[in-house]
């Protein structure tokens, strides 16, 4: 019994130290997440642990060019985001602002959007399309 308390224990510890060390990164409405490192199984918030990740999301956004308008939807393909998450507690993905639907069609010709780790910026970062994830996949080996 002792050494069932003591596994638990060493277990339970493992497991919090981990969680203590894990990042809480929050996404704009218009990026959905649909993987993390491959997996779809994701969980909310989303915690990520010190480490290297690839996130990939989708764009989506509803445009309306005026009042009569029923609206627009744009949509993506999958959109790649290599991460790297050291000590930081909160990551923050921010968008730019898009106002209209040929915006956010030119945006999404080269997707970048602003990074911030624990609030402050972290500089720019590229949302990767699939031939993109392919061609930097292929220059690492």
């Amino acid at each position: 019994m002792k050494t069932f308390i003591k596994s638990f224990v060493i277990t339970a510890g493992l497991l919090l130290s981990s969680l203590a060390s894990a990042a809480t990164i929050n996404l704009p409405e218009q990026l959905g997440l649909q993987a993390v490192n491959g997996e779809r199984d994701i969980t909310k918030p989303l915690m990520l642990p010190k480490g290297d990740h690839l996130l990939e999301l989708r764009f989506a956004e509803m445009y309306a060019s005026n009042a009569d308008d029923s609206g627009q939807w744009l949509r993506s393909g999958p959109l790649y985001l290599p991460l790297s998450v050291g000590d930081e507690q909160l990551l923050t993905l921010t968008l730019p602002k898009l106002y209209s639907y040929d915006e956010a069609r030119r945006f999404l010709k080269a997707p970048k959007a602003t990074l911030s780790r624990d609030g402050k910026s972290d500089g720019q970062v590229i949302l990767l399309d699939h031939a993109a994830m392919m061609a930097k996949m292929a220059a690492a080996h």
